[in-house]
This record gives structure tokens, sequence and C-alpha cells, in this order.
């Protein structure tokens, strides 16, 4: 069993991946047109939605780190594959 199965704790994958890396300040969507130039061109051919971070401006998107991240936080049993599926 799991700590969060233990101690009951529910987190969404919105509240996972809702903070910069780097500087962890809130995450804002951010629209394709504003953002080709600040991702590379084959991440802004492939990806629809992004996001930036509202303090040190630095750009996220669904790659594979993102896909990698929640089968980790999957297999330890912190998300629900449903979520991933349901998401954005």
């Amino acid at each position: 069993m799991g700590v969060f199965n233990f101690f009951n704790l529910d987190i969404s994958i919105d509240e996972i991946f809702s903070r910069c890396l780097i500087c962890n300040k809130i995450l804002v969507r951010v629209e394709k047109e504003n953002i080709q130039e600040k991702v590379p061109s084959f991440v802004f051919e492939t990806q629809d939605c992004y996001s930036a971070c509202s303090c040190c401006g630095r750009v996220y998107w669904k790659g594979t780190h993102f896909i990698n991240s929640f089968e980790r936080f999957r297999s330890l049993g912190m998300v629900q594959y449903t979520e991933f599926i349901n998401g954005n």
C-alpha cells in the first residue's frame, strides 16, 4: 500500500504539473500562437497545449517528460490512468 493510499491523499494530475520546476510558481495556459519562438519547431508542430511560468517564463508541454513522470506517479499509486486519458 502506498503512502497516498495509506493517508487517503487525493492528488490530481493538474496539481502535480501546475508549478514551474525552476521557481515553483504557478503555470498559466498560453495560446499556441504566442509560443512559437520559445519552443523547438518539432514541438510546435506536434503539440497544441502549452503552459508557461508566471515568473520566469519557462514553457511546458505534455511531451515525453510529462508521459514518463505520469507513468512513475501512476506506478506509485498517486494518479489513475483514466485521469491521464481524460485530461488535456
